[in-house]
């Protein structure tokens, strides 16, 4: 029979690993609202400025060419300028390019908006490399399942948020059963995601930890380790 390995880790510093880990994670979640919110809004940005699905679809394939380079070029980046500086850079691009693709709906050109969602691509691709810079200084080897386990949890609880608040946001709703939002414009698509990822990308840099040791504890140590 096997035996289950515990790390013996000092007083505190669970729950202070739970704390660093909830706001990474999050970040990495208003990531996911800062990217899957085009799909929300393909087809009332093809009604607005009549771009085909050929076009539409360029967008999409410029997005995702983008974010597949950069995981490699950034993940070779965030070793050398850790993992909670390359999150921060990420959240601060895709805040920019989210914005600024909803101002670009007062120009409406196909180039512009496949510039700012390309950009954008290859700025949110800092988030992934660096959620597990973080965290694999903050998890020994044994403790990473559940690491993986919360990472494809935030993954998805990003898509479940834009998911379910987007086309809200395009037909409308009640809110907490007592005020009516109107619909609004697909460009707040793009401004209430960078919204959020604003407030959490504040929340932290002032609260996230790039390792233990930044905390007041020592360096996770798979010599403490009991079988």
């Amino acid at each position: 029979m096997i035996g289950t390995a515990v790390v013996a880790h000092p007083p505190g510093f669970r729950r202070r690993r739970g704390l660093n880990w909830t706001f990474v994670g999050l970040l990495y979640t208003s990531f996911y609202t800062c990217r899957y919110n085009f799909a929300i809004a393909n087809k009332s940005i093809s009604d607005e400025f009549g771009f085909n699905k050929g076009q539409m679809g360029t967008i999409i394939t410029t997005a995702l060419f983008a974010y597949a380079c950069g995981q490699i070029l950034n993940g070779l980046l965030t070793d050398r300028i850790g993992g909670k500086r390359a999150m921060l850079i990420g959240a601060a691009g895709t805040v920019t390019m989210n914005l600024l693709f909803g101002f670009a709906s007062f120009a409406g050109m196909l180039s512009l908006f496949l510039l700012i969602r390309g950009i954008d691509g290859y700025l949110q691709s800092f988030g992934a490399p660096g959620m597990v810079k973080i965290n694999a200084a903050w998890f020994a080897k044994t403790e990473r399942g559940r690491f993986a386990g919360i990472f494809g949890f935030m993954i998805n609880a990003g898509r479940l948020i834009i998911n379910t608040f987007g086309p809200a946001l395009l037909a409308g709703f009640v809110f907490l059963g007592l005020w009516y939002v109107p619909p609004l414009h697909w460009r707040w698509l793009f401004w209430i995601p960078a919204g959020l990822c604003t407030v959490v990308a504040i929340a932290m840099a002032f609260i996230s930890k790039e390792t233990p040791q930044a905390a007041g504890f020592p360096p996770v140590d798979e010599e403490h380790i009991r079988g």
